[in-house]
């Protein structure tokens, strides 16, 4: 089961420090022209926000493919011009008994599970699923949509992707010793760590401890319908397409187009409309993996069930609980838990600033005993219709 991350010896940390630093401006100056923008626009007000939080799966082997994250269910109006800006933190910490077993073996307790130990348990236990996962992900996404008509728009996605722009293990740490949580023996291993390793029964070992780069991942497009009804249900659909922009050998894009839709209906309940709920469903068709990496990844066609609630409290602030359930692009591989239905919760706060600004913050966590996933996600998400 998946438990929270670490990452790297000094080895990966040193050359992470400055495209961390660099990844940290580009965030933080693309965010303060977002709010810069925000605060000048007039015109027609966005729709009244719905605090379904989540986002989507940052997995680290789940990056490369298409995911969807709850609905955006807004729409511009025709003719208008809406922007999205959202920073995700993903931390995956998840391993089989084998690497803690030679840990201790070999005496190396609070160091890097290294070749040589994996080597020795695929030499060892050649029938087993082994796995070991440690890595942080962080995504940037920059979405514009266009009001096509009252109905209909169209909105494109720009990502990018770092796997050492954040660490946040110490607080995923903290986070989950205050719930009372299982630690995953994270204490036997180092943090700051990028690390996936993983045997199939009678497969080939793959041991990749090389950082991949930062960049741009595959964008996103996609064609978006929403209308109310009179009976206060609004039905809501994105058509996805991924194009293989990102770089495929360096875990920032599959290097095929992926397909997807999510449909989902929400309504507000209620004379004062205080209370909101909804119910989404998703299925992803990915193309096939072409990357020249260690890792490699059969993925297939999955499915994703998602059922959530809001609250407003006052005006303009809203708070939100989801539950997503979502198979594994990898379930019909023979991956162990990496193959489960994974099943995550999500409890999320939005506020309104004026009639053009949006901004979320929600937190993702991990059922234990489920499938593989991510096991703490952060989300920052900022929206504003000029």
């Amino acid at each position: 089961m998946s438990m929270a991350t670490r990452a790297s010896s000094s080895r990966s940390d040193r050359p992470g420090r400055p495209r961390a630093r660099a990844f940290s401006r580009f965030a933080c100056a693309v965010l303060g022209v977002l709010l810069a923008g925000a605060a000048r626009v007039h015109g027609q007000s966005a729709d009244s926000p719905v605090a379904i939080p989540g986002t989507r799966s940052l997995y680290v082997l789940d990056v490369p493919f298409l995911h969807f994250g709850p609905l955006d269910v807004s729409s511009p109006g025709r003719g208008k011009l809406a922007f999205d800006f959202e920073v995700a933190y993903g931390n995956t910490f998840s391993h089989t008994w084998h690497p803690q077993a030679i840990h201790n073996e070999f005496e190396r307790n609070s160091l890097p599970f290294s070749r040589d130990e994996a080597e020795t348990l695929h030499r060892r236990h050649p029938e087993d699923v082994i796995a070991f996962v440690d890595a942080d992900v962080t995504r940037l996404a920059l979405r514009a949509t266009w009001g096509l008509t009252g109905d209909l728009s169209v909105a494109a996605e720009i990502p990018y992707v770092s796997f050492a722009g954040l660490r946040f293990d110490s607080f995923v740490e903290s986070f989950h010793r205050a719930l009372g949580m299982y630690d995953g023996q994270r204490a036997s291993f180092p943090r700051n760590n990028y690390l996936v390793v993983r045997q199939r029964p009678f497969g080939a070992l793959e041991y990749d401890d090389r950082l991949p780069s930062a960049g741009l991942s595959d964008l996103v497009a996609s064609l978006r319908y929403r209308r109310t009804f009179a009976v206060g249900v609004r039905l809501s659909a994105d058509l996805a397409v991924k194009a293989p922009t990102g770089d495929a050998n360096e875990s920032r894009g599959s290097g095929s187009v992926d397909a997807g839709l999510l449909v989902g209906a929400s309504c507000r309940l209620g004379s004062t409309k205080r209370i909101g709920v909804r119910a989404e469903a998703g299925l992803v068709v990915p193309g096939p993996f072409r990357g020249n990496t260690i890792t490699t990844l059969d993925a297939t066609t999955f499915l994703r069930l998602l059922v959530g609630a809001d609250a407003r409290l006052g005006r303009r602030t809203f708070v939100g609980l989801s539950v997503t359930a979502e198979q594994s692009p990898f379930r019909h591989d023979a991956v162990g838990d990496g193959a489960r239905t994974a099943l995550d919760v999500a409890l999320g706060l939005s506020h309104r600033f004026g009639d053009r600004l949006l901004a979320s913050l929600a937190l993702t966590e991990n059922v234990p005993r489920y499938g593989d996933s991510t096991d703490v996600v952060l989300a920052l998400a900022v929206k504003f219709v000029p």
